[in-house]
């Protein structure tokens, strides 16, 4: 048996609930941001970049560590650098 979405997505154990709900709803506020910014193509080769704003991880990345902080900051950034 494979993986469950949630796994996928995260590349977590889901025996951590309350971690993998936490990533999922980080996950779910960057994109959310980065799509409306950026639209859906830029924001899928956005987060799937490295970013030196992150130290050179991916925001896939920070999302999995979950470093929301730097993963903000980041996000807020880019957003605003694409709005401008």
């Amino acid at each position: 048996m494979g993986p469950t979405i949630a796994q996928a997505v995260t590349g977590v154990d889901p025996t951590g609930s309350a971690r993998l709900a936490s990533q999922v709803r980080l996950a779910h506020a960057t994109w959310t941001v980065a799509f409306t910014a950026m639209g859906r193509d830029r924001a899928i080769e956005w987060i799937t970049k490295p970013n030196p704003l992150l130290g050179g991880r991916t925001p896939l990345c920070a999302i999995r560590d979950l470093d929301a902080a730097a993963l903000h900051c980041a996000t807020v950034l880019v957003a605003y650098s694409h709005r401008v």
